[in-house]
């Protein structure tokens, strides 16, 4: 995902600013603008490339160009891959009006009118008065979404988008969404065991205080009975009030540890379910306890999320990197990625990423992508010298979302339903 460090992988965090004197110190002699040679006509390529020109908005055609000349040039890339540009995206839909099953229809819509949803119309038009530079990608449907605020800041900057677009598709390549989710799972699962150990300690906790405050009530008891028996009616009442304090207590307790229970798992609701079946086990516990039991699941669900978020830099860099890898093979100058990162930290500072966030600091990042320039250069040359390029993939339009969908070299998509039209009247008979 290209976007400014999030905290918690939640909050959006602000960055201040940083120099760019940095970046101009570095010289990229091998990535240097070079005049670009004719190249010969490819008749095929050309009638396709007309043919998507004439079908597809002006903000899409260059995405799906960049797209195309990716996945082109870059043939380890197996598997079909998604574009669109948003103006409303999922996770600042549910920041203006929160939690809602309407978030993920208006996301996944290009810019409707007014007539056709006033709501839907209503929340792009909000998005677009608060812009968050972003993109991302979700390898669950190999999607690439860019919004609308980040593409038109880099408007005219082809290289740039072409950072963006060869970044999201390294996510794809690399199935990031799937490997976040498997560590996720993972770390709830070594979460969920650590809470229910502490649970199990705080019940054996609570059987001793049981035990205990049985004893004591026995013996304040039996004191009042002796006294009692004896004529010191005064110590008599002594005990027996000790005894009604001790279950007011008690019982005071364990209203305040069933509230608390209440409470905690409406809130587990949004928690993964092994966590939630864990926290579950605290039924029964008195307050004391919970609030004790408690600063131990904090500690343990901080842990998940700070894990998490290593991860998410890890793959950030990774993306990066990756994204050098087919700018270069693609013949396109992945300078535009120093452009996209100091675009995403303009008027901010945040050089280091700090423990919690999702996303590299701008130093971090500017510096790895320029490690990966450099060791990229003689590929770039290879490609920038090739006379013929790679010619252009197959691909789909869907023009109701404005998405289009470009396929690796060899798929056949044209003839998808036709095949299956045929397969089917051979299988049931016509």
């Amino acid at each position: 995902m290209f976007k400014l460090n999030t905290l918690n992988l939640n909050r959006t965090r602000i960055f201040t600013g940083f120099s760019l004197l940095l970046l101009t110190c570095t010289p990229f002699n091998a990535f240097a603008k070079s005049k670009q040679k004719a190249l010969p006509a490819n008749n095929a390529s050309t009638k396709v490339y007309e043919a998507a020109k004439a079908k597809l908005s002006q903000e899409l055609y260059p995405a799906y160009r960049i797209l195309d000349r990716l996945m082109s040039a870059n043939p380890a890339i197996k598997q079909n891959a998604s574009i669109a540009v948003r103006s409303l995206d999922e996770q600042t839909c549910k920041q203006l009006i929160g939690e809602n099953a309407l978030c993920g229809i208006a996301a996944n819509l290009p810019n409707v009118s007014k007539e056709d949803n006033l709501m839907i119309w209503a929340l792009q038009v909000a998005a677009a008065q608060t812009p968050d530079l972003n993109a991302y990608a979700t390898s669950a449907n190999n999607k690439i979404v860019i919004n609308r605020a980040l593409y038109d800041a880099l408007a005219n900057n082809i290289e740039g988008k072409s950072c963006v677009i060869a970044h999201e598709l390294a996510h794809l390549h690399k199935d990031h969404t799937k490997l976040k989710r498997q560590a996720l799972d993972q770390l709830n699962n070594e979460a969920a065991e650590k809470i229910s150990a502490a649970v199990a300690n705080a019940k054996r906790a609570n059987e001793s205080q049981q035990f205990w405050s049985a004893v004591a009530i026995g013996l304040n008891a039996a004191s009042a009975g002796l006294n009692a028996g004896a004529g010191n009616y005064s110590a008599a009442a002594n005990a027996n009030f000790q005894n009604q304090v001790l279950a007011s207590r008690i019982a005071s307790d364990q209203n305040a540890g069933n509230l608390m229970f209440s409470q905690l798992m409406q809130q587990a609701a949004s928690l993964a379910p092994q966590v939630a079946s864990s926290l579950g086990q605290m039924d029964g516990l008195p307050g004391q306890l919970v609030k004790r039991t408690m600063v131990d699941v904090n500690s343990f669900l901080g842990e998940v999320n700070a894990k998490m978020s290593e991860t998410s830099r890890s793959h950030e860099y990774e993306a990066d990197s990756m994204a050098v890898e087919f700018l270069a093979n693609a013949g396109i100058n992945p300078k535009g990625c120093i452009d996209v990162i100091a675009t995403l930290h303009r008027g901010s500072y945040k050089p280091i990423a700090a423990v919690g966030d999702s996303h590299p600091g701008e130093v971090e990042r500017t510096k790895n992508i320029q490690d990966s320039m450099e060791a990229k250069a003689a590929a770039y040359r290879r490609a920038q010298s090739q006379l013929v390029k790679p010619g252009a993939l197959p691909y789909r339009y869907d023009e109701r979302l404005e998405v289009v969908t470009v396929y690796p070299r060899g798929s056949r998509v044209d003839s998808n339903m036709a095949s299956e039209s045929q397969s089917v009247d051979s299988l049931l008979g016509k």
